[in-house]
């Protein structure tokens, strides 16, 4: 590769001269990209025959073999080996999540055909009745040959699969849970599609207040999706523009504020625990929380600017708030704020 004049361009091995990069072109991409699920399109892809199907085939059957042939060599845990790859090399699904995408019986019907050697552990599964390293908060554990509790990623993790196995959710509906963690505390846990905010979720954010106020002493606001949320449902608002119905918008606005406003007052801490991206309104829910406990690798900011908003759930109010905590003695920040 080589940059020039601004653009990266690719080397043509036909002439050994720097070319523009050309998008490839295939309907087998084409129908790829429709499949959102990643686990669903990596399996459509590689068995898809032809030059890419051939190519992505023959990549994931070394890699596959190659991990599953260094159990116990470099580790008795699958698990480990998927997190040292989402971890430290940013992979979505490590190999072993891989074989259960592609399906491990699946998988060794075509490398039996190709006449390769089936690996220790996947022959050991298959044998004990198991198809697949993970399964319902559990995985693989080629030890004992059955399947166990997944184990925390960090001493004290909480997860919500687990919580489930332990006991109901105090409360549930479609776009969140609230659950009892145990010492008078509670969890907010939301499940809605990208973590979006609709107006479900806020209003029943907004009532599982008075439950925590009767019932517990504390609230966390977290859950275990990929991102921690990516702000208001904006095809909420875009409905109820496309019919003319400007009175839902007003009121999806005054319930997030209502709600902030709500978390703030609240007689008992609330914490919320922000992880991935965390935008627009999911920021808001930050601000108005007793504390933060983020982690490490966490992407936060107001964004309603970039669709020609301004941060309505609060996070203007705050940001002036901010701003007037660093004001010197008694100015005025009215003339500032108004321009």
């Amino acid at each position: 590769y080589s940059k020039q004049d601004g653009e990266y361009k690719v080397i043509n091995p036909d002439n050994f001269e720097y070319d523009s990069q050309k998008e490839l072109e295939d309907p087998i991409l084409e129908e790829a990209n429709k499949i959102k699920d990643t686990a669903e399109r990596l399996k459509f892809l590689v068995f898809s025959g032809g030059e890419i199907g051939v190519f992505l085939w023959n990549v994931h059957k070394d890699l596959l073999l190659y991990a599953a042939n260094r159990i116990p060599e470099i580790t008795d845990s699958p698990l480990s080996i998927d997190r040292a790859m989402q971890w430290g090399f940013n992979w979505e699904m490590g190999p072993f999540e891989r074989w259960d995408a592609l399906g491990i019986q699946n998988m060794v019907e075509h490398l039996e055909k190709e006449g390769e050697d089936i690996p220790e552990i996947i022959t050991e599964m298959l044998d004990a009745g198991i198809h697949s390293f993970y399964s319902d908060g559990q995985v693989y554990d080629p030890a004992s040959k059955s399947m166990i509790d997944t184990p925390p990623e960090a001493k004290g993790e909480i997860k919500v699969h687990q919580l489930r196995k332990e006991r109901n959710p105090v409360m549930e509906n479609d776009s969140v849970a609230l659950h009892d963690l145990g010492d008078g505390v509670a969890l907010f846990e939301f499940h809605t599609p990208h973590s979006t905010l609709g107006a479900e979720l806020v209003q029943s954010l907004y009532k599982s207040l008075d439950t925590v106020k009767k019932d517990f002493d504390a609230l966390v606001i977290s859950h275990d999706a990929d991102n921690f949320a990516f702000g208001a449902n904006l095809k909420e608002a875009l409905v109820a523009k496309q019919n003319d119905d400007w009175d839902s918008v007003v009121e999806a606005v005054t319930n997030f504020q209502k709600t902030a406003v709500a978390l703030r007052y609240a007689p008992f801490p609330v914490v919320s625990a922000p992880f991935g991206k965390t935008l627009g309104g999911g920021v808001e829910f930050c601000l108005y929380s007793d504390k933060v406990v983020a982690h490490h690798e966490l992407y936060m900011g107001l964004v309603e600017v970039g669709v020609g908003l301004i941060p309505a759930g609060g996070g203007t109010t705050e940001l002036l708030r901010r701003a007037m905590d660093k004001l010197e003695g008694e100015a005025d920040p009215l003339p500032f704020i108004r321009e």
